[in-house]
């Protein structure tokens, strides 16, 4: 499967429009070791990038809280105590669909995308956090490590297989961190209560992108902001006809969601927008983009 999605995705991936420039941020986590990123030297061969992480859930009646808290054993960092649910235990009964195998191969696909353009981004949606950090289908916990001044990151996974994932790298981080079993649909947080909410190719997956986008609206504080890295519907036939076999074999990504117009519709206004066109991507992938979306009657 691994091959496939590298033969049907193999081309050099530069990002376009990107706020200009977009710093690679390096730093040292702490006990000396240096960031992935200055491990690497930029490879001869071309970037892959997928998304499709899980982020919504089926409808399921009742909801259970964990509000307890635990301390991760003998994990100290930087920027305070490293926070997370124990492996198997639940936020929510909800029923989720969940892709183990497109999980096992989801950092290894993007591998090379992440020392280049979609590590820049990443990088980029991270220093533009602040406060207290939502992210949304946090998936493997790419975006963990990039995290520096904020209070904490809420990291909202409901796929076990992504979850157990992202549990590894919490360690990673040099902020507090929280992992909570919750979909994008219902987050088992209070009204008012993050200022930055992070979305990185996800709004595609989730199985309900209004209500995901309402609940974003209700945990948001005033003056808050959503950070979105998202690819768009391009309209063309083609694109439609692919989306049944792209989303059984990306982990459930809709290549065809209006993302923006959804946002737009759940109350926030989209502005900052930046279009990413990375070469060699398949064209039925449409375009990616970075935007900023604040509550309407909250824009600058």
């Amino acid at each position: 499967m691994r091959r496939a999605a590298q033969r049907l995705l193999h081309g050099g991936l530069r990002g376009r429009g990107l706020p200009d420039p977009v710093p690679a941020v390096r730093h040292r986590p702490p006990g000396g070791r240096r960031d992935q990123a200055d491990r690497h030297v930029r490879p001869r061969l071309r970037p892959v990038v997928l998304c499709g992480r899980t982020a919504g859930a089926h409808a399921g009646r009742g909801r259970r809280e964990h509000r307890g808290r635990v301390r991760t054993a003998g994990r100290r960092r930087r920027g305070g105590r490293v926070d997370a649910l124990p492996a198997g235990q639940r936020v929510s009964a909800t029923k989720v669909r969940s892709h183990p195998i497109y999980a096992s191969l989801y950092d290894r696909l993007n591998e090379y995308a992440e020392v280049d353009w979609l590590g820049r981004t990443r990088q980029w949606v991270a220093d533009r956090a602040k406060g207290t950090v939502l992210e949304i289908g946090a998936g493997t916990g790419m975006n963990l490590p990039r995290f520096h001044d904020v209070d904490e990151v809420v990291a909202a996974e409901p796929d076990p297989a992504y979850r157990k994932r992202l549990l590894r790298r919490v360690g990673e981080a040099t902020v507090p961190v929280r992992v909570i079993d919750a979909p994008a649909e219902r987050l088992s947080l209070p009204d008012d209560s993050v200022d930055t909410i992070v979305s990185t190719l996800v709004l595609c997956s989730v199985d309900d992108p209004a209500r995901a986008v309402a609940e974003m609206a209700r945990v948001l504080r005033p003056g808050g902001e959503v950070l979105l890295f998202e690819h768009l519907r391009t309209g063309e036939l083609k694109q439609t006809v692919c989306v049944p076999v792209w989303r059984f074999l990306v982990g459930g990504c809709r290549l065809n969601r209006p993302t923006i117009e959804t946002v737009r519709a759940g109350g926030f206004a989209v502005e900052e927008i930046d279009s990413l066109v990375p070469p060699g991507t398949p064209k039925v992938m449409g375009p990616f983009v970075t935007a900023v979306a604040r509550p309407n009657g909250a824009c600058r």
